[in-house]
């Protein structure tokens, strides 16, 4: 009997690390872009309308922290939630430590 719930365990163990990586293999397309090339963007005359958003977590969010000037605050526990608020027609560039 113990064996049939370790047994059940295993498999539900290893259908749920299945799923994590289906799910977050999609997101492996993410390009990482140089700071360097992000503030060459902004100075673009004429650039599109971009948003930058700070999604550390809170530890390194404090008050005296340093942030990108003109970014915004997503909290990176709800950050699926909140990227669906965001509007579809600028880009969004994420940033963290």
């Amino acid at each position: 009997m113990v064996g049939w719930v370790v047994l059940v365990g295993v498999i539900g163990f290893v259908l749920y690390r299945a799923g994590l990586y289906a799910r977050y293999r999609l997101n492996r397309s993410v390009r990482r872009v140089p700071v360097s090339d992000l503030e060459a963007r902004r100075k673009l005359e004429g650039a599109p309308d971009i948003i930058i958003a700070d999604v550390r977590s809170h530890g390194y969010y404090d008050e005296g922290e340093q942030r990108v000037q003109g970014s915004i605050r997503i909290e990176p526990n709800n950050l699926e939630e909140e990227l669906k608020n965001l509007p579809k027609d600028k880009d969004i560039y994420l940033y963290c430590t």
